[in-house]
């Protein structure tokens, strides 16, 4: 089994050998900034690979393993900061890799200030990626529950790239109800479903992109102008919940 430490160095390669990837990561990068609060700190959770951090460059980089890219190594579950001391957590394709989402909610919204906010993207099932998912290394199991509010003990052999994309599609999208009742002090003030047409055409890190870089505008444009189809085929969910 590859260690995880190789398999983000690697990530990083990939994204460098394909632009129109790279370029879309970039784009949500920098969308997902806008919807950040103005408070400090700022902690992107699971950094993976590391590319964020070119568009945010003071944020504090977490993952649950060392690695290059990484300031701080710590479980999602159970967070090392005090109670109401940052000012955003962010995080891209990080929910579906935590066993219990409800559990890292609890800990987002006690180490956050009045006013903070979670701003996190997901994989987002839309009938037509959810068949082109079964191409995908991770499962699609929606009789997964999203845990409890106490933390289970972790394998500690156990696989952080391994993941299950119904915890965060029912995260965001068809339980936050039963979530948010969990944590009273959160509430969802954002959801944007998207990329039906560039991310598939992109090939993501396992396939080749059948895109080139220059054609990247004009295929966003007509992403936004079709934005209507995202329910039935889009690809990316992106919610924002703020502390209150």
């Amino acid at each position: 089994m590859e260690a995880p430490q190789a398999t983000v160095v690697r990530y990083r390669k990939v994204l460098a050998g394909k632009p129109v990837l790279r370029k879309l990561y970039l784009d949500w990068y920098c969308h997902m900034k806008r919807m950040l609060s103005d408070a400090s700190p700022t902690v992107e959770v699971g950094t993976g690979h590391g590319l964020m951090g070119e568009i945010l460059t003071d944020v504090i980089k977490s993952d649950v393993f060392p690695s290059p890219y990484t300031d701080l190594a710590c479980d999602a579950m159970n967070l090392p900061f005090y109670d109401g001391s940052v000012g955003n957590f962010v995080m891209l394709d990080v929910i579906h890799h935590i066993e219990q989402p409800i559990r890292a909610f609890v800990e987002f919204a006690r180490c956050l200030k009045e006013g903070g906010r979670i701003v996190a993207a997901e994989p987002y099932l839309s009938p037509l990626a959810k068949m082109l998912f079964n191409f995908h290394f991770e499962e699609v199991d929606f009789s997964q529950d999203l845990g409890g509010l106490e933390a289970l003990s972790s394998s500690s052999d156990s696989n952080p790239f391994e993941g299950n994309m119904a915890l965060s599609h029912k995260a965001l999208v068809t339980h936050t109800d039963e979530l948010l009742d969990d944590i009273p002090s959160l509430r969802l003030i954002r959801r944007e479903i998207s990329d039906h047409i560039v991310y598939p055409l992109s090939g993501g890190f396992n396939f080749p992109s059948l895109v080139p870089l220059w054609s990247l505008s004009g295929l966003q444009a007509l992403e936004r102008w079709t934005n209507f189809l995202s329910r039935l085929a889009g690809f990316r969910v992106i919610a924002v919940f703020e502390k209150y």
